[in-house]
């Protein structure tokens, strides 16, 4: 589901295409009411007030993607969020699409970051030989009989990971639920703004 807004951020109806795959329909009369609410507020408040709207209402696919993300150490798991989509302009046409996106935080959290690893869970790794660049050295932890030991090699034999692609198992599951949920949510953020500002 998305917005476009032509010229001066007045918006209209966007068709929905085929990639988003959800088997709901869009209700044309709740679909004007929101296009008057969002036009009623300033033009930051109102792009504000969409994505927060979205965020509320991809909440099913977070707490699904959650459950069938891959157990391990579970920090995956905690990283998924759901984030505010790049804009996506047209010069020609001035239009301006925000959107959001279920994946995980671009973060570093000790030594750490979901989002340089995820295409390896999703898509899986493959077996083979693992050789360091230049001087570096893989680190493998080793327990001897009385103490931890730290091994350095410069090649390990690496036995290849099955990916499991559960983010797209999660939106299979859940699209139809979030688009139900799209325009109701958004209409109940931006109510919520305006009261708060005052805004009738």
């Amino acid at each position: 589901m998305a917005l476009q807004s032509v010229g001066r951020k007045k918006y209209t109806q966007r068709k929905i295409g085929p990639t988003q795959g959800a088997n709901v329909e869009i209700n044309q009369a709740a679909l004007d009411t929101l296009i008057r609410a969002i036009n009623s507020l300033p033009e930051k408040l109102g792009d504000k007030s969409i994505i927060q709207g979205m965020r509320r209402a991809m909440r099913p696919a977070k707490r699904m993607a959650k459950k069938l993300a891959p157990k391990d150490s579970g920090f995956l798991k905690r990283q998924i969020t759901i984030e505010k989509g790049k804009y996506t302009r047209n010069k020609a046409a001035v239009t301006i699409n925000p959107y959001v996106v279920l994946g995980v935080k671009n973060k570093k959290v000790g030594n750490k970051n979901a989002k340089k690893y995820l295409h390896f869970a999703l898509l899986g790794t493959k077996a083979g030989v693992r050789k360091t660049y230049k001087k570096d050295y893989f680190v493998i932890s080793g327990k001897s009989t009385s103490q931890f030991k730290k091994v350095l090699v410069q090649k390990i034999k690496h036995t290849g990971s099955k990916g499991v692609d559960f983010f797209n198992e999660t939106w299979k599951r859940t699209k139809n639920t979030c688009h139900q949920r799209m325009l109701p949510e958004i209409v109940k953020r931006i109510e919520e703004v305006k009261l708060k500002a005052g805004i009738r």
